[in-house]
């Protein structure tokens, strides 16, 4: 049955990664990619924690959910609190996108006259389990040179305390060559990646 849960787990990533590269080779007039990471650094005790949340299979990667700009907010309660991991057809919906843990993650973001706002939750599930998830806030706002398409927004770490996991803080740091050399093996061909300034930095 674990075998079985890890190879599942395995296919939703292998398959993500076929959309992801096929879904953002192309960029609109009047949008960007960002190009950012998340890295969580859970209270002590997870494992504990997780056991009282029903989690029991501890093999699994964290895994968590980065929405696009053209996710319609009606839906997001919906989505948000319901199943999405168990359904493989549903990444195919380009509106929304799955990444492990620690890795660099792509989302599509509208500019108006050249502002980039991005402010949206990320849905992070530990050992990829829905029931035991935790809501981030992404927050970026900058002004984007014309004729750049893909803005790095950096890497964001979120450090979480006590039993309710409230983000204690958060970090933001940058490393452009990690993140260009991500961003090229994701969509499978080179691409120029602006570093942007966050106004909240």
């Amino acid at each position: 049955m674990i075998k079985k849960a890890v190879l599942f787990t395995a296919l939703i990533l292998l398959f993500t990664g076929f959309v992801c590269a096929d879904s953002f080779r192309t960029v609109g007039a009047r949008e960007v990619i960002i190009v950012g990471k998340v890295t969580v650094h859970p209270p002590k005790n997870l494992e504990f924690y997780a056991k009282s949340w029903g989690v029991t299979d501890f093999s699994k990667p964290d895994m968590y959910v980065i929405f696009d700009d053209s996710y319609k907010e009606s839906y997001w309660s919906g989505f948000l609190m319901g199943g999405f991991l168990g359904d493989i057809k549903k990444h195919t919906n380009k509106a929304y996108h799955f990444y492990e843990g620690e890795e660099f993650f792509l989302s599509r973001r509208k500019l108006k006259k050249q502002n980039l706002k991005a402010k949206s939750p990320i849905k992070y599930c530990f050992f990829s389990n829905e029931s035991f998830s935790v809501y981030l806030p992404l927050e970026f706002e900058s002004t984007i040179p014309k004729g750049k398409k893909y803005v790095y927004v950096g890497n964001y770490e979120y450090f979480l305390e006590g039993n309710d996991f409230h983000v204690e803080k958060i970090l933001v740091s940058y490393n452009h060559e990690e993140a260009q050399k991500a961003l090229d093996q994701k969509i499978g061909k080179h691409v120029d990646l602006y570093q942007a300034e966050n106004i909240f930095d």
